[in-house]
């Protein structure tokens, strides 16, 4: 299985269907009275992740744990499939790192979602 970094942790790569990026340009823009359009844009491209993991086993889960903790008040380096290393936090829009739980064969496997956002 490929091993995609995040700081100093090794993590499991997630499938490919389990990871997409979307590029986005940081900033905003006001439609004025006359009907054009202002722009402030403050960085022109960076880049969003989402991770899905299925079938983790209860280290791997330790692993995803400690590198979400991780990005608690700092950014870190992350290393994307594609192998193009960037600085990351975690999303806003992600405060919390929820598990859900399958039974396996006798024994329990873990599924969670990262959303990742380059600073």
């Amino acid at each position: 299985m490929a091993v995609t970094a995040i700081s100093i942790n090794s993590v499991p790569m997630p499938m490919a269907s389990e990871f997409s990026e979307t590029i986005s340009h940081r900033g905003g823009y006001v439609s004025m009275a006359n009907g054009t359009v202002v722009f402030d844009v403050v960085a022109a491209s960076k880049r969003a992740f989402t991770l899905t993991w299925r079938g983790l086993t209860a280290a791997q889960k330790g692993v995803l744990i400690t590198a979400f903790n991780s990005m608690a008040t700092a950014s870190v380096s992350f290393t994307p499939p594609e192998g193009d290393a960037c600085t990351v936090t975690r999303s806003d829009q992600q405060t919390e790192l929820a598990f859900t739980a399958t039974l396996s064969a006798g024994r329990l496997l873990w599924e969670t979602t990262m959303m990742l956002r380059e600073v």
